[in-house]
């Protein structure tokens, strides 16, 4: 009998894990469609797509293309087992993600402008604030943490 308990614990054990690695999956996808959701209202001035949910401020193009390559890596790093080219397209995407949220960690810490929001799309004069800086230092911070997985 006692060997029984273990191989149901062992076998709930792995179903737990197939599903967080599901649930892993599905968060890849969700902020891959996220990202390049608020690229294209970039691309195309649409702005119910620069901000994910209708009143809310717009999120700015590095971090949809956070979303995006944190979305990539997480993806791969469910492949890394498959082939070494998946392990370094992982660790480039977490390295982007990383350069991301540390350099406009400083822009917000230090009160200077690198131009890391304005760099692949211009906002217009007229945009209003299009986000909190405090809502910007967590999403950078946990870009910073997602790159250094």
């Amino acid at each position: 009998m006692k060997g029984n308990t273990g191989q149901l614990l062992q076998t709930s054990h792995l179903q737990d894990m197939e599903g967080l690695q599901w649930a892993s999956r599905i968060a890849s996808i969700v902020a891959i469609a996220i990202g390049a959701m608020v690229i294209v209202g970039w691309m195309f001035d649409i702005g119910l797509l620069k901000s994910v949910l209708p009143g809310l401020v717009t999120m700015k193009a590095n971090t949809a293309f956070g979303f995006i390559f944190g979305g990539c890596c997480l993806w791969l790093w469910h492949r890394e087992g498959e082939s070494a080219s998946s392990h370094r397209a992982a660790l480039a995407c977490a390295t982007i993600v990383l350069l991301i949220g540390l350099l406009t960690l400083i822009q917000y810490s230090f009160d200077i402008d690198l131009g890391i929001d304005q760099l692949v799309f211009q906002e217009s004069v007229d945009a209003v604030a299009t986000a909190a800086p405090a809502w910007h230092r967590i999403v950078r911070l946990i870009f910073c943490c997602w790159g250094l997985r």
